[in-house]
């Protein structure tokens, strides 16, 4: 129930006159002289604003009248500006109503002035109404504002008031507020809110428990010291906990959770327990995705178990998934560290055995990795493979084998290749010319600039393309005379 302040005979009677005309919709009347420009200090005062708010919402147990006479007021007296509280008066009307998207929208429209996530000006707020699933409502959404705004420091002062003061914060701020100090990485805190959300009676669902499960992986990096990865290697062991927890209380982990933790055991190099996790997603009838299928190959080649890995590529590929450059990469990374370039070699033919489909998106990236590590002459063996199966090369293949052999010394053959490209009609896309540029982009050469305007030139590129390649050669110091016979080779081929 709203709190109302005692008020004189007189203002009484100038309320119920400004309501009579708001319910009549006789607006005009409230600009005459008996309400007018001589007393509007009288009909603007923040207590007559509020109790009219109030009087009005009573009338037809709706808040339409309020929220109109509450946009009247301020467009149409001069110089007038709602005070913070008569907005959280109207706020409160229109929550009690259940009037929620209006409110919620007015809230965003107020949460950034006057501090209102102080400690004082919250406690002075919410001693104006002493409805508690109001307040609980409204200040549930002010966390949620905040969070999303990230406001992190403004979300918890709030959470902390409605703490203190016995408000139940809704579950859906709690996990946009701890999704918010997940991803600033303030994990140690991210626990703290969520042990005070559980003593408040808030029950953790789905989405809680992935935001503490990407809290605790996240916190950790495998590429820092050894006293991270021990700190990481603890926050995954609550992270276990937590999926346990939620086995017990029938919380079923969806994809999201399990490969959060998969991925995280996979870069610390735990196989064994990412496999669990695995079992666990398989047990609660869940399907293996395309994520859980890398992270788990991407682990295994690390771990330099390069056949596991291998047998999961296929297990991916009989599931439908197409499995991209990165994680073919990783094989023909690992099989060419312990020298058996053969075996990646041979890849493709074991996977025809094995009944799964080859096109040329396979040798696609096996030759473009090759030649990225300077593998040339395995790469032009998988060219040959290809050519035999019947299997075209397409831009990206023959582009990969240019720079390659551009990368080993052997310029004629780059050229040559670039030659044969352009007999074949095979255009080098805007997007493929970006990308294999952002590849070699440590090469700042002569030769490199040289190929990247042949590459132009034999494949009829956009004005766009010739700029983009302009702005890459000059960040590299090209000498301009070079720019501008390139220009001049450029309007001859075309």
């Amino acid at each position: 129930m709203a709190t109302l302040t005692p008020i004189s005979n007189e203002t009484q009677l100038l309320i119920q006159s400004i309501c009579a005309s708001v319910i009549k919709g006789s607006w005009n009347n409230l600009l005459r002289p008996k309400f007018g420009s001589n007393d509007y200090h009288l009909i603007t005062t923040t207590a007559t604003v509020r109790q009219v708010l109030l009087q009005l919402s009573f009338y037809d147990q709706s808040p339409c009248l309020s929220w109109a006479f509450f946009k009247w007021i301020e467009s149409s007296v001069p110089n007038y500006k709602h005070s913070l509280q008569s907005s959280w008066t109207m706020l409160y009307i229109l929550t009690k109503h259940k009037h929620f998207k209006t409110a919620h929208v007015f809230l965003e429209n107020i949460a950034f002035k006057d501090f209102l996530s102080t400690q004082s000006v919250l406690s002075s707020l919410v001693k104006i109404h002493d409805d508690p699933d109001v307040n609980s409502h409204v200040l549930s959404w002010l966390v949620i504002v905040y969070g999303k705004s990230k406001m992190t420091h403004e979300a918890i002062q709030v959470f902390e008031h409605m703490r203190v003061n016995g408000f139940r914060p809704h579950l859906h701020a709690c996990t946009v507020l701890l999704n918010s100090l997940a991803k600033d990485r303030l994990t140690d805190t991210v626990w703290k809110i969520y042990k005070k959300m559980v003593k408040l009676g808030v029950v953790s669902n789905i989405h809680v428990y992935n935001v503490l499960l990407h809290a605790c992986c996240k916190s950790g990096d495998v590429e820092k010291a050894e006293k991270v990865l021990s700190e990481m290697e603890l926050k995954l062991r609550d992270a276990n906990v937590l999926l346990n927890e939620m086995s017990e209380r029938k919380i079923e982990p969806d994809n999201f959770t399990c490969n959060t933790l998969i991925n995280a055991y996979c870069k610390i190099g735990d196989m064994r327990s990412a496999l669990k996790v695995k079992d666990k997603m398989v047990g609660a009838g869940l399907k293996l995705d395309q994520f859980t299928y890398k992270a788990l190959i991407h682990g295994f080649c690390k771990a330099k178990e390069i056949d596991k890995a291998k047998e999961l590529l296929f297990g991916m590929m009989d599931a439908g998934f197409s499995p991209s450059y990165c994680t073919y990469s990783w094989l023909v990374d690992s099989y060419c560290k312990q020298q058996n370039e053969e075996a990646v070699i041979k890849l493709p033919d074991e996977l025809v055995r094995r009944g799964l489909c080859v096109d040329v998106s396979v040798y696609r990236a096996i030759i473009r990795r090759f030649c990225k590590i300077e593998k040339i002459d395995c790469a032009q063996r998988v060219l040959g493979l290809m050519k035999d199966k019947g299997i075209f090369g397409d831009s990206v293949v023959y582009t990969s084998l240019a720079y390659g052999y551009w990368k080993v010394g052997k310029v004629n053959v780059t050229s040559d290749i670039l030659d044969e490209m352009y007999k074949k009609r095979l255009m080098i896309t805007l997007k493929i010319y970006r990308s294999f540029n952002a590849s070699y982009a440590s090469d700042s050469s002569i030769l490199i600039t040289n190929l990247n305007f042949k590459c132009l030139a034999v494949t009829f590129l956009s004005f766009e393309a010739i700029t983009a390649y302009v702005d890459w050669a000059t960040s590299k110091m090209i000498p301009s005379s070079i720019l501008a016979g390139h220009y001049q080779s450029y309007s001859v081929t075309l």
